[in-house]
């Protein structure tokens, strides 16, 4: 019996269909849409982070003054030779009205348990100002970072030298007119000019320089707090804690005014 074979394989045609150049490109740009965005989202996500960790750090700062002032009822003078105690050398304050800006003196306030990378940050990137308005008068005297007795009390007396004498000093310094001879704030916008317009004085301030050089000045602090240093002999002038973040400014401006402080004081004391 003879059986008719057929040995043709069936073919299949497989048409492919390949971009062209106008889907091809559409591709490429939302691909580099994705990316970008991505890009975009990442950058403002660790933006947004190093200012959390920047505010909570001048927040720190901030209750160890407050913490400093109820302990010895004074604030520290600034830092002025970046080894982390107030004054110069290790805790000279010098003659009243002396380092009223510099470094935070974060040994003086016992805050040397912080890392080595924070410690660097304060030392570098943040600038510390107290208020020091000095009077031969001891009732009359504002020198925030001198422990004396303001309010006649005898030597040896439960009340010689406490945290009323303190808050005195606090109460007289508020009381007294704004002046650029100590620590203060100037305007915002067009008023932000250090030599004709001072909004007001503070017990201290702090202001850490933001994640860049925002106005390219080639300085790490922006606008006015250009003109502050480390070692004390930089303006006394700051940014106004108001003035709003923007692409030519990304410093944060911390401040506590006199009657604030009077109130901390008594509030804990």
């Amino acid at each position: 019996m003879h059986y008719s074979t057929n040995n043709k394989t069936p073919k299949c045609s497989i048409k492919v269909k390949a971009f062209t150049l106008i889907e091809l490109s559409i591709v490429l740009v939302i691909v580099g849409i994705i990316i970008s965005s991505a890009q975009a989202f990442y950058r403002s996500t660790i933006k947004t982070s190093n200012n959390i960790k920047i505010d909570s750090q001048l927040a720190s700062i901030s209750q160890s003054l407050i913490t400093f002032a109820l302990q010895n009822k004074r604030l520290p003078c600034a830092d002025v030779d970046g080894n982390g105690y107030e004054g110069s050398g290790n805790g000279n304050c010098g003659s009243a009205g002396l380092y009223q800006t510099g470094s935070v003196p974060y040994k003086t306030l016992e805050m040397s348990q912080m890392s080595n990378t924070q410690t660097q940050l304060m030392k570098k990137d943040i600038v510390y100002g107290v208020y020091r308005n000095s009077n031969a008068t001891a009732t009359n005297d504002a020198d925030l970072s001198r422990a004396i007795e303001r309010t006649s009390d005898a030597a040896g007396s439960q009340y010689y030298i406490n945290i009323y004498d303190f808050i005195k000093a606090l109460s007289t310094a508020n009381s007294t007119l704004k002046t650029s001879s100590y620590i203060y704030t100037t305007g915002i916008g067009s008023n932000e000019n250090c030599a004709t317009i001072v909004t007001r004085n503070y017990a201290y301030i702090l202001v850490s320089a933001g994640i860049e050089d925002a106005d390219n000045n080639g300085n790490v602090f922006d606008g006015v707090n250009t003109n502050l240093k480390q070692d004390g002999t930089g303006s006394k002038c700051f940014v106004s804690s108001k003035r709003r973040m923007s692409n030519q400014y990304d410093d944060k401006v911390l401040v506590m005014n006199f009657q604030s402080l009077i109130g901390k004081m008594n509030s804990i004391n």
